[in-house]
């Protein structure tokens, strides 16, 4: 039989819980499971308007690190370069 929680580890014929996914029924027996959700919402998943942040920021941190057009060198003055060096 494989974990009710995560549906992906086998677990045998008694048990019903995973390792991990015991912790966290444990965890929901102690906080309570409208509590453990919040938290699982307010950490873990992102409303639209964050989405578009971290969207935005990640575009940004992408242009400042990607060369831009004035590191392209036609073949030929490659070639040049590669002459000149030698």
């Amino acid at each position: 039989m494989y974990c009710y929680l995560c549906e992906n580890e086998y677990v045998g014929i008694t048990q019903t819980w995973c390792k991990e996914c015991r912790k966290i029924k444990n965890l929901m027996n102690v906080y309570g499971r409208d509590r453990i959700l919040t938290i699982l919402e307010t950490c873990c998943l992102r409303n639209p308007e964050q989405l578009e942040n971290k969207i935005m920021k990640q575009k940004k941190i992408e242009e400042s690190e990607s060369p831009g057009d004035e590191t392209y060198m036609k073949p030929s003055d490659y070639k040049k370069k590669l002459r000149d060096s030698k």
